[in-house]
């Protein structure tokens, strides 16, 4: 099956729209888990692809979590010769091997749909759908699809036929979701890029207190991570290789995006970074300079000490805050979040697995920190300034920013449309108000490690071996902030003023 000299990749697979349905039409993650455990469909399959350069001849096979065969797809091209049989020759043909290699009892199955194709070769393949008898999941049926390409049984596919109807009226309730993000990124583009970063650093600027270099570090390293990250999964993205495409074509395409997307990150971090901490040194001039905190006579200082340990204590407190929010909202509220599988075999496939994880947080509480938190409230702080009632202007920006960055990130899955928004409206105003007393530091601290325990959890329940040193990177770079602290204490003998 599929081409004799090939190159491989693997992928562990996760059919989403089977599991929407379940969870969100037919049952809820009980359900889903029960089907899972009985081994009624697997909705969670190992996908191998064997390929080669240039050809369009190529084959997946697919096994379950366990390594169980479950099914396969071979591609023969339209040119390849091959036999023009009639319909029921070519049943034959599939049920006799499905039922010989792979332990199909047909007794359990009719045939709802047939169909042929002819190819360039005048190659004649026969596609056919059967359905499993007295056993479905609401209105959605468990099916097998077989494909005979002119004598050869080249596709066996189990799967779930879920509801036409289904699909368009959560794509329609998607759409929801989607409408308050569109309304939140308008702000964020209009409102704290455009505006925010164009006249805010217009000011920094005229008023010459724009620091440039540190914002530009502050933005290569994080764009850096991100950069490396995306060459980290390569193993991952031979699984989409157009074959057709030279293989030294596709990285170099890769490539050319991975530094096009690069550059474009150094860019706009450094002028939101410039911004939102030139802003906070004119806002509030009573918190520490951002760039100048690590720095040894800061650093061992009790103002940083304190912040920073705060910074650490947030996490757990947003950890307890969310797993109560979810168990609340789902019990007593009825609203739908899909769940979602620990273990993700895909993250141990990179090079390195700790490092998404890691420039995922980073760049989250970084960015997301400067551009939605500190770039309006600094910035309604400076107005204040200029046209009086200053608290009235934070309050505003204070409110504004928990709606931007609750809806921006409402593209999630979740019902009611506006689940993510009141999940993170609490922890915005949080944020906002940690920033407006202690500034930037403990609310980077606590959203980058806070994702940071979220984006490693697969790490860290993980059996595999060797999983243990991905999982000492994570907490050692996690600890980052605390091991500068607590060298600086020694270094000057202990905490002051």
């Amino acid at each position: 099956i599929g081409p004799e000299s090939f190159q491989q990749a693997a992928l562990f697979h996760t059919d989403e729209l089977a599991k929407l349905y379940i969870e969100f039409e037919a049952g809820d993650a009980n359900t889903f888990k029960d089907i899972v455990s009985r081994h009624i469909y697997e909705p969670y399959v190992w996908q191998v692809r064997h390929f080669a350069q240039g050809s369009k001849h190529e084959a997946t096979f697919i096994f379950t979590p366990s390594g169980q065969k479950y099914g396969f797809l071979e591609v023969i091209p339209e040119t390849t010769s091959g036999a023009a049989l009639a319909s029921h020759e070519a049943q034959k043909i599939a049920q006799t091997g499905a039922s010989e290699q792979w332990g199909i009892n047909f007794s359990d199955y009719k045939l709802v749909d047939a169909s042929q194709e002819v190819m360039l070769s005048k190659r004649v393949d026969h596609a056919f759908t059967y359905e499993k008898n007295n056993e479905h999941i609401g209105k959605a049926t468990y099916r097998l699809r077989l494909v005979v390409r002119g004598d050869k049984l080249s596709e066996i596919l189990p799967f779930v036929k879920v509801p036409e109807e289904f699909i368009a009226r959560y794509t329609e309730l998607r759409s929801a979701n989607q409408g308050i993000a569109m309304i939140a990124g308008g702000i964020f583009l209009l409102v704290y890029l455009l505006g925010g970063c164009g006249f805010g650093l217009a000011f920094l600027v005229r008023n010459r207190s724009a620091l440039w270099k540190p914002a530009l570090v502050a933005a290569f390293v994080v764009s850096a991570l991100n950069f490396l990250a995306n060459l980290n999964q390569m193993p991952l993205l031979w699984m989409h290789y157009p074959t057709a495409l030279g293989m030294n074509q596709f990285l170099l395409k890769n490539l050319i995006i991975y530094i096009f997307g690069f550059l474009v990150s150094v860019a706009m971090l450094s002028v939101i970074f410039v911004t939102s901490e030139g802003l906070t040194r004119k806002g509030f001039k009573a918190h520490p300079q951002l760039w100048k905190v690590w720095k040894s006579c800061a650093a061992s200082s009790y103002e940083i000490v304190g912040r920073t340990a705060g910074g650490y204590l947030l996490v757990g407190f947003m950890l307890a805050f969310i797993v109560a929010l979810y168990s609340f909202s789902i019990r007593y509220l009825g609203w739908w979040i899909p769940s979602d599988h620990l273990t993700n075999p895909n993250i141990l496939a990179t090079y390195f697995p700790w490092l998404n994880a890691v420039a995922s947080s980073l760049h989250a509480g970084f960015m997301e920190e400067c551009g939605f938190r500190a770039l309006p409230i600094a910035a309604a702080a400076i107005l204040g300034n200029r046209f009086g009632k200053r608290s009235w202007w934070i309050a505003g920006a204070v409110v504004l920013q928990a709606f931007v960055f609750g809806a921006m990130h409402a593209t999630y899955p979740a019902l009611p449309a506006y689940a993510r928004l009141i999940e993170l409206i609490i922890p915005s105003f949080m944020f906002a108000v940690v920033y407006l007393r202690y500034g930037l530091l403990p609310v980077i601290i606590t959203h980058a490690v806070f994702d940071l325990v979220l984006f490693s959890i697969p790490l860290f329940v993980t059996e595999a071996a060797g999983a243990w040193i991905n999982q000492i990177f994570v907490i050692m770079i996690g600890l980052v902030p605390a091991i500068i602290v607590l060298m600086a204490i020694i270094r000057k003998g202990g905490m002051h003023k």
